[in-house]
C-alpha cells in the first residue's frame, strides 16, 4: 500500500497551482513502484482508494488512468459536481477557482 500526501489538491493537475498530483499518482508513482519493487505490474493487480478529498482524487485519477487501475474505491468522496457544473470560468467558491476544479 502506498499512501502519498496530496496536500489540498483533490489529486488534480492544477492549472492554477502548477501542481501535478494526478500525474504523480496515476503515472509516476505507479511506474516507480512497478520498476523499483516489482509490485502491481498490471492494472488487474492495482487499485486506487481514497477518503473524502482523496475519494474524489481516486475517482478522477482512476478514470484518467484506466490502463493503470482496475478498481477504484471512493469512500465519503468530496463530490461537489452540482456546484462545479454551475461554475463559470474565472469564478470560484470559498475553496478554489474554476480552474482548480
Amino acid at each position: 500500500m502506498i499512501a502519498p500526501n496530496g496536500e489540498n489538491s483533490f489529486w488534480l493537475d492544477g492549472i492554477s497551482t502548477g501542481h501535478k498530483f494526478c500525474t504523480l499518482l496515476g503515472d509516476e508513482t505507479i511506474n516507480y513502484v512497478r520498476k523499483a519493487f516489482g509490485l502491481a505490474k498490471t492494472a488487474e493487480d492495482t487499485c486506487i482508494l481514497g477518503l473524502s478529498m482523496g475519494g474524489f482524487g481516486a475517482l478522477h485519477t482512476g478514470l484518467a488512468y484506466p490502463d493503470h487501475f482496475s478498481r477504484i474505491g471512493a469512500m465519503s468522496s468530496a463530490l461537489i459536481v452540482h456546484e462545479v457544473a454551475e461554475m463559470k470560468p474565472g469564478k470560484g467558491n470559498h475553496v478554489a477557482n474554476y480552474e482548480y476544479y
